[in-house]
């Protein structure tokens, strides 16, 4: 056995050692555990408990008619991100490791997704109307144009694959609405391009994976309003959502509350399969609103131009963990939209929000200051209808290495 071999064993062990396995099957397919026989069908969120070092299974994604498997979802806690065959998992062998043995004995979850592509759209370039089927965008058809406003069904997930563009045609925008579950899949060397495209998901007790990454996206201004790029609701069956690597021009709404228009939303409604995580990626104009009842992770992230760049008005019992961030746009200007005068501050947490956990630990303001910091957060220390306190400190004196800079 080489040392690669050997270092994979320990990772491996020491990462299944805790004591669940959340696992789910997204859109086409299903997760076939082999030894115990059993599934994992689509829209569930199944667990595999792990209770001591003799747990061996192999994990099996298996596509319906007219998918195909893409791969076990990549990201933090998660197994087998990016392989496409099985995902073989295994404790055996290691019996007397204290160390294994009290991970088993912790609360620790780990996370095996599996997600399906449905055949490429091969219909015309201009896109418009109401859509049944699963709709996937691939880069052979590249470039696609919306000539009209866009529904998606209950049944129709949406794909773009890597370097693709999907354009409106209108100077005013169009809107793309989503029954379904969204994918904007790009890479490094090939981003997904949108433009002038609102993305709007609604509520159907389905809805559960948002997935944006490596994606630029851009929408008109008006003087009224800052439009929102996306319009998200995320919900309880079995799925992520998460942003990641891409660079949103205009406001971003993840939004359970269709009434609420602050610059942006982000909500995951009930519990998903994993925490909210929005990462490495570059805010112009536009925040973040939180309606969250789940942790929620914001991490390496730049905002520029004229934001609030994070609003807490919801949060239940969850974590608010914000870190490594660059806190770097200007005040809003943003007219009749109300926020109780709070424009000049970069975070704010709305009165009656509870009384949950607010980490802004590590993050670069453009000064070291602490008074001038503390003044760029709306907390208890500004109200008595605030009921919990931010913590800022320790700060950092540089943008952190993994963060997107302003020199792109």
């Amino acid at each position: 056995m080489n040392i690669r071999t050997i270092l994979f064993a320990i990772s491996v062990a020491v990462l299944l050692a805790g004591c669940k396995i959340q696992f789910a099957a997204l859109d086409g397919g299903e997760i076939y555990a082999q030894t115990e026989g059993f599934v994992c069908s689509e829209f569930r969120k199944c667990t595999a408990n792990v209770v001591d070092t003799s747990f061996n299974e192999s994990f099996l994604a298996r596509p319906k008619e007219g998918y195909a498997f893409d791969g076990w979802v990549n990201g933090t806690d998660y197994f087998c991100g990016g392989k496409r065959g099985s995902c073989d998992l295994s404790t055996t062998g290691f019996e007397g490791n204290t160390a294994l043995l009290d991970v088993i004995d912790s609360d620790k979850e780990f996370y095996l997704v599996a997600r399906f592509k449905p055949e490429c759209y091969t219909g015309e370039s201009e896109l418009g109307g109401m859509y049944r089927e699963p709709l996937r965008l691939c880069r052979e058809g590249s470039p696609y144009t919306v000539t009209a406003d866009i529904q998606l069904g209950p049944e129709a997930p949406f794909f773009v694959d890597p370097g693709v563009t999907l354009a409106s045609t209108s100077p005013t925008g169009n809107t793309l609405v989503s029954y379904s579950n969204v994918y904007l899949l790009g890479k490094p060397q090939k981003k997904v391009r949108i433009r002038d495209i609102n993305i709007a998901t609604n509520y159907s007790g389905q809805t559960s994976t948002i997935d944006i990454n490596h994606t630029i996206m851009t929408f008109p201004r008006t003087k009224e309003l800052s439009t929102p790029s996306l319009d998200m609701v995320f919900t309880e069956a079995g799925g992520y959502a998460r942003i990641t690597d891409s660079e949103i021009h205009a406001g971003v709404f993840f939004n359970a509350d269709s009434n609420s228009r602050v610059i942006s939303t982000v909500t995951t409604g009930k519990a998903p399969i994993v925490a909210t995580r929005i990462e490495r990626n570059t805010f112009v104009d536009g925040g973040l609103l939180l309606l969250v009842d789940k942790d929620i992770f914001i991490r390496n992230n730049l905002w520029l131009g004229e934001s609030t760049e994070i609003i807490i008005r919801r949060a239940g019992a969850s974590k608010v963990v914000a870190n490594y961030n660059s806190f770097l746009a200007t005040t809003p200007q943003l007219g009749g939209i109300s926020l109780g005068g709070q424009w000049t501050n970069s975070v704010i947490v709305e009165p009656r929000s509870t009384g949950q956990n607010i980490d802004l630990k590590s993050n670069f303001w453009g000064t070291t200051n602490r008074t001038k910091i503390a003044d760029e957060i709306w907390d208890a220390n500004d109200t008595f209808e605030v009921d919990v306190t931010a913590s800022f400190r320790p700060i950092l004196g540089k943008p952190h290495p993994k963060t997107p800079t302003t020199s792109g």
